[in-house]
């Protein structure tokens, strides 16, 4: 069996620049349906849902400060235009808000970050 070539990792993209201290994320596509049920027939089908994406994303912290000051984001509270690129795979343009920014300090790690971005995709299509 021939060795098959896999995608590289994926990245955030704010403000068009890529963003290098992210160490993870995790990119859900959420469709919001909800079960049809009936008394006589248990699960008839589905409604569709408002879509939406979720992405957890992990990120260390230089020494020299925030690559991108992702607390300041989140407490702006103001929508944002922010990209989610898997390469080779899938480039996703999306807009919405930075919530639940976290900050983390350990002995053994560098410092880090973590925060969940809700929103939607900008172009038709994708959800």
């Amino acid at each position: 069996m021939a060795d098959q070539a896999y995608s590289g990792p994926g990245y955030i993209r704010f403000d068009g620049a890529p963003v290098s201290q992210t160490t993870n994320l995790e990119i859900s596509f959420e469709t919001g349906n909800t079960d049809v049920v009936t008394l006589t027939g248990g699960r008839v089908g589905h409604n569709k849902g408002p879509k939406k994406i979720m992405v957890k994303a992990d990120g260390v912290m230089p020494a020299d400060g925030f690559e991108i000051d992702w607390p300041s984001v989140a407490l702006d509270q103001d929508p944002v235009e922010i990209d989610f690129v898997i390469p080779g795979v899938i480039d996703i343009p999306c807009t919405g808000d930075i919530r639940n920014c976290k900050l983390a300090t350990t002995t053994e790690k560098g410092n880090s970050y973590d925060f969940e971005f809700h929103g939607s995709t900008v172009e038709p299509g994708l959800p």
